[in-house]
């Protein structure tokens, strides 16, 4: 099978699986972690072990279409959020503001194909989102709240995105 094969196979798989999940009527903490399950199994499990190609994860075509579903999934999510009364006013903000950033970042990559954007505007909406459902949850005060995101930002970030965008080579 061809690379574009796999990749429209990959990708109609991933566009179904996600819009199912975002359109149930089920609780968004399951909606955000089937989003992390499924951007995580795509490439590095999906494609290499079903397909047998480690590489095409890496090309210029796989990024640009892997960026811009992520973008469009969190959007619908970040709807679904707002419209929830889950998330406090500021949560919901910061959020945004996230999401808001890492779209500037993967509208640069996209004009420069510089990854080193995606690390400058980096991907934290769903992590952020989970772990705020899960201290609001616990009923956690914000001290201990905004320390966990912190802490998150920061391995998310430096162990993350940097090792990522910075060391794995990207094919044309």
């Amino acid at each position: 099978m061809n690379d574009n094969n796999i990749l429209f196979i990959s990708f109609i798989t991933r566009i179904t699986f996600s819009l199912i999940i975002l359109s149930l009527n089920i609780p968004l903490i399951y909606k955000i972690i089937s989003l992390i399950i499924l951007d995580f199994i795509d490439c590095p499990l999906f494609i290499p072990n079903v397909f047998k190609n480690n590489n095409i994860c890496n090309y210029k075509y796989y990024q640009y279409i892997d960026k811009t579903l992520d973008i469009l999934f969190y959007y619908i999510l970040y709807f679904q959020i707002f419209n929830s009364n889950i998330f406090s006013k500021f949560e919901k903000n910061l959020l945004l503001f996230l999401l808001i950033l890492r779209t500037i970042g993967q509208l640069l990559f996209f004009f420069t194909y510089n990854r080193k954007f995606l690390f400058y505007f980096p991907q934290l909406f769903l992590e952020f989102s989970l772990s705020i459902l899960i201290c609001n949850s616990l009923n956690l005060n914000n001290y201990i709240k905004y320390f966990i995101l912190f802490i998150i930002f920061f391995i998310k970030l430096y162990f993350i995105e940097y090792n990522y965008h910075f060391f794995t080579p990207l094919h044309i």
